[in-house]
């Protein structure tokens, strides 16, 4: 995962962790706005798994469910094929 990435998906973790959600809000649209273009050049590296983890991931944030997202990028995305395509 490059360094801008890799730093804005720490800070979703720590500051959803904290219950500072605006911070980890602004930090997950962040991370979002770098997977959206590296998607669409490597969307046949995906599969269900990543699509299930996306889909999570948006069902929690639209819930306000801030501590699952933060499990989410923690421990889901790491074991993804997304974290190559964040690379």
């Amino acid at each position: 995962m490059n360094e801008v990435v890799g730093d804005a998906v720490a800070k979703v973790i720590f500051f959803y962790r904290l219950g500072v959600d605006a911070e980890g809000s602004d930090a997950l649209a962040k991370v979002m706005e770098a997977l959206q273009p590296r998607l669409a050049k490597n969307l046949s590296m995906l599969g269900p798994d990543d699509m299930k983890f996306l889909q999570s991931l948006m069902q929690a944030q639209a819930a306000s469910d801030y501590l699952y997202v933060a499990d989410l990028m923690e421990f889901v995305l790491p074991n993804t094929a997304l974290i190559r395509v964040l690379d």
